[in-house]
């Protein structure tokens, strides 16, 4: 007790020494200086800069301590898994080789015993030197990292003047470099506030917490589907035939705007045999059965917020199709990460039979659908006004169908795109607005959505990734896991795919091949199953839309 009190007065006075030393420093010779020279004030300008520079190159040292302590702690942590699974890997081959020695007569059983306990002790007495090596270096790295930044802040530096120095620069710039500077703050932003919580001294310690996770979430599913066979007051919808071949249909020019690279690697799935010679006019062209003369552009992404996506003309069902492409390039790895919410309007104001809803969309999704609003307009309105009964579609798969999404629902707003019936189709979109946007009926009018599966990326927010480390540190504590640390609720809104929402293939509804959900209550949270990640692919998508039973003529309410 009496040693902490000692050290808070050692710092309070550290603290005090290198605050006050360097401002009234600097306080008692701007005077002098001003006296030396009092037409001239530039000495006392320059102290002041040099002091504004110091305390600047403090907080940068401050950030790199910051940024250094959860690093060092993860380096020693996978030293010491590796110290572990090293030792272990020893002690097994030690004991293999004596046992194949004694079988093959090489040496006396017992012999073969005495050794092996002889040799286990010499390898566990090396293993526990080397945990206290590590151990103690590891202490020893963080009490100097701490200690440095204790002196540091005893000076008055702050924390910050990293991202204070980056945000400076990147308002300078203009165009691209600002949007790929602002995207890259973002996300140094969220690296902190997500890889702050360091939840374990070993982290494939979280490993088995995990597995159990898992194992919770099949006992769940299975909980569900006990209850809704024993209601007698459950229904569901499913689509009619109908709709079943418009959903088939405009996953075509979802994965055709993925072009010759994205597709390539299904191509024999349909028959089709890739050669040289081909390029993404060739895949749209296969895959929607258009002429080469409907395709009215063809954009490969020209930097952040501005996703690849081409327009096209259907004549055989009057579509003007605007499809624009997945995630394929770093740009398009930002605009998923910049997954902060930004205020949005689902109806415009002017609107009077609407009720307008204000809510919260994924900021990156959101930015991309704003500036292709803006690109597209006039070839859009253009290619509608040459072709006066042809409704407006816009469809997207993954990143493709987040900003297809909230591309639909600005269109929307505009009186020409809301006159020609337009409507958005999201195939494995991610989570792009907030509960009251993604159910709205003007929502549920203008957009339909896809999910095939145990589609990961239809569950995963901020929010709900949030959640899912909470899930996993609370269990690897019940299961008596070293924790460091818990994780704290906070206030990020989930956010959910939008509109009309079918599940494909789901393992919740068999035997039903597709149904209709609410993603509020289906898709609330992130659940691990083996196939979350293969499920998203879009050839996935394709194949399973593909073996619908189109003959299937329902789309009433029928019990489950």
């Amino acid at each position: 007790m009496y040693l902490d009190e000692d050290r808070h007065h050692t710092f309070c006075t550290i603290r005090c020494i290198f605050t006050y030393q360097i401002k009234i420093s600097y306080i008692i010779n701007a005077p002098a200086l001003s006296n030396t020279n009092k037409n001239d004030s530039s000495q006392t300008s320059r102290m002041h800069n040099a002091y504004q520079k110091t305390m600047t190159a403090l907080g940068v040292a401050r950030d790199g301590i910051a940024i250094g302590v959860p690093t060092v702690s993860a380096s020693f942590d996978a030293a010491n898994a590796s110290v572990d699974a090293g030792f272990a890997m020893s002690h097994r081959a030690i004991t293999s080789s004596l046992r194949a020695a004694s079988f093959l007569g090489l040496i006396d059983g017992e012999k073969a015993g005495t050794a092996q306990q002889s040799v286990r002790n010499v390898v566990d007495a090396a293993h526990c030197i080397t945990k206290g090596s590590l151990g103690a270096s590891a202490t020893i790295t963080k009490a100097s990292l701490k200690a440095s930044d204790i002196i540091l802040s005893a000076t008055g530096a702050q924390q910050g003047e990293t991202l204070r120095l980056l945000s400076k620069r990147v308002a300078s710039q203009e165009g691209d470099k600002r949007d790929m500077g602002n995207a890259l703050i973002g996300l140094i932003s969220l690296l902190a506030k997500v890889g702050g919580y360091h939840l374990s001294n070993n982290p494939l310690a979280l490993m088995p917490a995990a597995r159990s996770l898992a194992a919770l979430h099949e006992e769940q599913r299975r909980e569900r589907i006990r209850r809704r066979h024993e209601s007698s007051t459950f229904r569901l919808r499913v689509p009619l035939s109908s709709d079943m071949l418009s959903l088939s249909k405009h996953m075509r020019y979802a994965a055709a705007a993925y072009g010759l690279i994205g597709m390539g690697n299904c191509w024999s799935r349909y028959g089709k045999g890739q050669v040289p010679w081909m390029c993404d006019e060739d895949v749209i062209q296969d895959l929607t059965g258009l002429n080469r003369s409907d395709i009215i552009c063809i954009n490969p992404g020209e930097g952040i917020y501005q996703p690849a996506h081409f327009v096209a003309i259907d004549h055989k069902d009057k579509e003007v199709i605007v499809a624009i492409r997945g995630t394929m390039s770093i740009q398009d790895v930002l605009v998923d990460l910049v997954c902060q919410t930004e205020n949005f309007t689902s109806v415009p104001e002017d609107e009077e039979d609407e009720m307008v809803v204000e809510g919260k969309a994924h900021e990156g999704f959101l930015k991309s659908a704003q500036r292709l609003a803006g690109k597209l307009h006039e070839p859009v309105v253009e290619a509608l006004s040459n072709n006066p009964e042809y409704r407006l579609v816009v469809v997207g798969h993954s990143l493709g169908a987040g900003v297809a999404t909230l591309l639909t629902l600005l269109w929307a707003r505009i009186p020409v795109f809301r006159a020609r019936d337009i409507h958005g189709y999201s195939y494995a979109s991610p989570c792009c607005v907030c509960e009251s946007i993604s159910q709205a009926p003007f929502t549920r009018r203008h957009v339909t959505s896809v999910v095939f599966g145990d589609d990961l990326v239809s569950r995963l927010s901020l929010a709900t990734f949030r959640e899912l480390q909470r899930d996993i540190a609370n269990i690897s504590i019940k299961n008596n896991e070293s924790s460091n640390q818990t994780t704290d609720a906070d206030d990020e809104e989930k956010l959910y795919c939008a509109g009309k929402v079918w599940w494909l293939e789901s393992n919740e509804y068999k035997p039903h091949p597709i149904v209709e959900i609410d993603p509020v209550e289906d898709l609330h949270h992130i659940e691990l199953f083996s196939d979350m990640l293969t499920t998203h692919l879009p050839w996935a998508y394709l194949d399973a839309l593909e073996k619908l039973d189109t003959h299937s003529d329902s789309g009433t309410e029928n019990p489950i």
